[in-house]
Order: C-alpha cells, then structure tokens, then sequence
C-alpha cells in the first residue's frame, strides 16, 4: 500500500513540473509576441505620423522560430498597416519589413490576415 501511494505521489509530482513547464513556454511566447507588437505599434505610429492607439488585428508567426512575426494593426479610422517584425535572441529589434504601400497597391499579401 505504501508503495502505491508513493507511485502516485510520484505521478502528480511529475504531472505539476510538465504543467509548470507548458506554462512558463506559453507564456514566454506571449511575452515575444506582446514585444514584436509594442516594436510594430511604435514604427507605425512614427512612420505614418499617427497620434491615436493602434490596434493589433493579428499576430502570427510564419517563420517558425526564427523570430519573425507579422503584424496586422488597425488605426482609429480603420486603415490597416502590415509590416513583419524580426525579433532577435534577446527579443531586441533586428528589422521592420513595412508591407503596407504593397498591400495596398495589391502586389503582395500577408500569410495572416485578420
């Protein structure tokens, strides 16, 4: 019997440090994602002089793990702005692709939009 309880005792050990482990990945990613959007947002507003908040329509992340995310972000007058933002090892900037003037125009479209 002590035996039992000791292999059980053992699973929910085990099963809480997976869970705290998923937890601290997701939100990790939460947190890159929440800084490729801050480093968006603030191109946008000082590239297309916008005082007003954006808003963020979709973020995804095509590149599987590179550390490039697209953007889509909203003003208050309901233009969307698309760029791609490349984060790096640190989550510091490394570039911002501005997708805008070409999805306007029709000659390119974003992978994810919203």
């Amino acid at each position: 019997m002590k035996k039992k309880k000791t292999i059980i005792l053992v699973f929910f050990a085990l099963l809480l440090i997976l869970l705290i482990i998923l937890a601290y990945f997701s939100f990790a990613e939460q947190r890159i994602e929440d800084k490729a959007r801050e480093f968006g947002s603030k191109y946008i507003q000082e590239e297309y002089a916008i005082k007003d908040k954006l808003t963020v329509l979709n973020t995804c992340n095509p590149f599987f793990g590179s550390g490039g995310y697209h953007l889509v972000l909203q003003d208050t007058s309901g233009t969307r702005y698309y760029i791609t933002v490349f984060l790096g090892p640190e989550n510091n900037l490394i570039s911002i692709d501005d997708l805008t003037p070409s999805v306007w125009k029709g000659l390119s479209e974003l992978p994810c939009e919203a």
